[in-house]
């Protein structure tokens, strides 16, 4: 049994075309800082401040959003394993017996704990390790899925990760 759950593109589109009229839009803050300035508070290098941090920012997400456009799934589930492609900075396959517990989180999120700290096994360069930061603040403990970019609901990939994972705590695999 193995279920492979594609990637909805139209969205990655819609996140890509939003992260350009940002980027647009922070460069517009930079150059013209002077029109955004409200109050006797607000400086102009305050402006210009969060005009950079929202270009690195928003041009972070649109690299993000690019390399998962050109992915050919986004998650698969197996009996022995669960492969998460969902996310730039997903952590690729994780064996269903370095898994504690699975739990819902919000309204389009399920969290996976591991037993131990995995995220040190998976060679993940800089940039990834700062997005899993970002994204969740217990991110040596656990990883979180969401159901926004994926072809499926939150009760439809619930439902399939968690089955998945209680069969295989039934079975023993050889390595």
């Amino acid at each position: 049994m193995e279920i492979i759950i594609k990637i909805k593109i139209y969205r990655v589109f819609i996140g890509i075309f939003f992260a350009i009229i940002m980027i647009c839009l922070s460069i517009w803050l930079i150059s013209v800082p002077k029109i955004f300035i409200r109050n006797v508070f607000m400086k102009e290098w305050h402006i210009i401040t969060l005009g950079i941090i929202s270009i690195l920012y928003f041009i972070v997400l649109l690299y993000s959003l690019l390399n998962i456009l050109f992915r050919p799934y986004g998650i698969i589930i197996s009996e022995k394993y669960f492969n998460d492609n969902s996310k730039y900075e997903a952590i690729g396959e994780i064996k269903w017996d370095k898994v504690s517990k699975i739990k819902r989180i919000k309204k389009t999120s399920i969290q996976i704990f591991f037993k131990e700290n995995i995220i040190n096994e998976v060679n993940n360069h800089l940039l990834k390790k700062i997005l899993l930061m970002i994204h969740n603040w217990d991110y040596k403990n656990s990883i979180i899925i969401s159901s926004a970019l994926l072809e499926c609901d939150i009760e439809f990939l619930e439902e399939k990760i968690v089955k998945a994972y209680k069969k295989a705590r039934n079975m023993k695999f050889p390595d």
